[in-house]
């Protein structure tokens, strides 16, 4: 009976030890890349990430191997945009014990005509701003000759004039 309480113990320490550290937010756009990062108490040996929606398998979004804690998610453009999203990792570690967390609700949206205008508009006033200072730079770097500014003429070499009597 002892032992089948330490098993039952071991058991329940190791289904809760997976912790998520870092996760969607509560709105993630369509294109975007999130991180996702766990920890967990005993070491695993594959992670499965599943994408959910009111408790339904949405998409399988990736695994890792062992002792890989850390997975890049790239939103597809194909996943309905909706509410109730989470995230679900599945640990199984060496000893065929299997720990699950899920991660808060996040909605997915698209991103709207107004972020897209904005970044139009952040793009052309630096591109304008990169422009402005490319040309005060060459500026500088010019130097100006006294034949540029007065017009003048600047003997190659130096010599005196003749003498006004000879002329």
């Amino acid at each position: 009976m002892a032992v089948f309480f330490l098993l039952l113990l071991y058991n329940f320490i190791v289904a809760s030890s997976i912790k998520l550290l870092i996760y969607p937010s509560n709105k993630v756009i369509l294109g975007d890349e999130e991180l996702i990062t766990w920890s967990s108490m005993v070491p695993l040996d594959i992670t499965t990430i599943g994408l959910h929606k009111n408790k339904l398998l949405i998409e399988n979004i990736g695994s890792t191997k062992k002792n890989i804690y850390s997975y890049r998610w790239t939103v597809s453009n194909n996943i309905p945009t909706g509410d109730n999203y989470f995230i679900r990792l599945i640990g199984i570690s060496e000893t065929n014990i299997t720990s699950i967390t899920n991660s808060p609700t996040f909605s997915i949206r698209a991103m709207s005509n107004t972020e897209w205008i904005k970044i139009a508009i952040i793009s052309i006033v630096g591109v304008l701003v990169l422009i402005f200072c490319c040309r005060c730079l060459r500026a500088k770097q010019r130097k100006p000759t006294l034949e540029k500014e007065k017009g003048l003429f600047v003997p190659f070499a130096a010599t005196d004039p003749p003498p006004l009597e000879s002329i």
